[in-house]
């Protein structure tokens, strides 16, 4: 149980650090909102990681960080099931 939810708390953390590398760099382009959030929509149909049409009207910000804070919170949760486990295994009585 540990090892699974090691597995998922550090995919998660690879997508919460994804996701600050790309605030970050939104923030030195001087965006903010939906500017940001039709560049990060333009950049994803470039690298060909969005299906729509590069004209398609872009993924509102406010869900956007909707996504972002699930995410977090998700790693959270595997964070504290990992250690959780690790406390059940060594506190656990031993027959």
């Amino acid at each position: 149980l540990s090892l699974v939810a090691g597995v998922l708390q550090a995919y998660y953390a690879v997508r919460v650090q994804l996701d600050a590398s790309l605030l970050r760099l939104l923030q030195q382009e001087g965006l903010q909102g939906e500017d940001a959030a039709q560049r990060v929509d333009q950049a994803l149909h470039t690298a060909g990681l969005r299906r729509l049409d590069a004209q398609a009207p872009t993924r509102g910000w406010d869900a956007r960080w909707t996504g972002m804070r699930r995410l977090l919170m998700r790693q959270y949760a595997a964070t504290l099931l990992q250690f959780a486990a690790l406390l059940l295994a060594v506190l656990w009585p031993q027959t």
